[in-house]
């Protein structure tokens, strides 16, 4: 059975069949149109890095993505993502930092990340990579 997920809002989706979308729950997620596949976490920003975001949906593309959270065929969690739904303590730990990065670093997607990644430790080399100058 599939877990009922509502959405909030639609944030921004791409010529691929992508859409970033919020939800009421507090948790984020990437819709895959075209797979019918739904990834949730707990930040916006974890998405970026799957590709570019950089405009609004259509109409279409707003029918479809409903229907996909909907009707999904398959939906992945991150832990963090379980956890914020199941675990008060782990909810309270994932709100503050929301609200330190909205407060502290709202302009600046990259260093969000960055703060983010120093918060939790983790590290993704496709930041750290150097651009080749041609």
């Amino acid at each position: 059975m599939q877990k009922l997920l509502k959405l909030k809002e639609i944030i921004a989706s791409n010529d691929t069949g992508g859409a970033i979308v919020t939800l009421l729950d507090g948790r984020c997620a990437i819709v895959d149109i075209n797979k019918r596949w739904i990834g949730v976490d707990m930040f916006i920003d974890t998405f970026l890095k799957w590709g570019a975001f950089d405009r609004k949906p259509t109409d279409s593309e707003i029918e479809s993505i409903t229907r996909v959270i909907e009707n999904p065929v398959r939906i992945e969690e991150t832990r963090d993502a379980k956890a914020y739904l199941t675990d008060p303590s782990e909810k309270n730990v994932i709100d503050r930092i929301k609200k330190q990065s909205d407060m502290i670093i709202r302009p600046s997607v990259t260093r969000l990340v960055v703060f983010l990644l120093k918060r939790t430790g983790m590290i993704y080399p496709r930041f750290h990579s150097k651009r080749k100058e041609i």
